[in-house]
């Protein structure tokens, strides 16, 4: 079961005029963490057939697997609409410095939408770590 391989993924990006960053690429290390497992897991399945627990954790791994690729593209498109790249940008201290710039130093006045920006930027920053320690779940 395939709910989206990498020319799709490409052909997505490609029409919507989206582009790659280092945001995206987190969400892309995520998908091929799983894909890898899932290849393992196909590995042992040979040797059984129709185990119905190996069965499940395939089709569970691949739901995340397709999550995380749209969550990649979400995030591209979330880069395009807001018109920066998280991390290329200079990443979240840049942009609440440059809110804090537009609020007078009052961190109150953030719009629900500005709050959300940087709870994402924080959720970016804590996946990169832990995809630099090695860890991709």
């Amino acid at each position: 079961m395939s709910y989206m391989n990498y020319s799709q993924y490409q052909k997505i990006m490609k029409e919507n005029n989206l582009e790659p960053s280092m945001a995206v690429n987190l969400f892309l290390n995520r998908a091929k963490h799983f894909q890898q497992i899932i290849r393992n897991i196909e590995d042992k399945l040979a040797d059984d057939p129709g185990n119905e627990i190996l069965l499940s954790h395939i089709n569970k791994l691949n739901i995340e697997r397709w999550k995380s690729v749209w969550f990649a593209i979400d995030c591209a498109r979330f880069e395009k609409i807001q018109g920066f790249k998280f991390f290329e940008a200079g990443g979240g201290d840049k942009y609440v410095n440059s809110l804090m710039i537009i609020h007078e130093g009052n961190a109150a006045e953030f719009t629900e939408i500005e709050k959300g920006t940087v709870a994402y930027f924080e959720m970016l920053d804590k996946m990169r770590k832990r995809q630099e320690a090695g860890h991709f779940d």
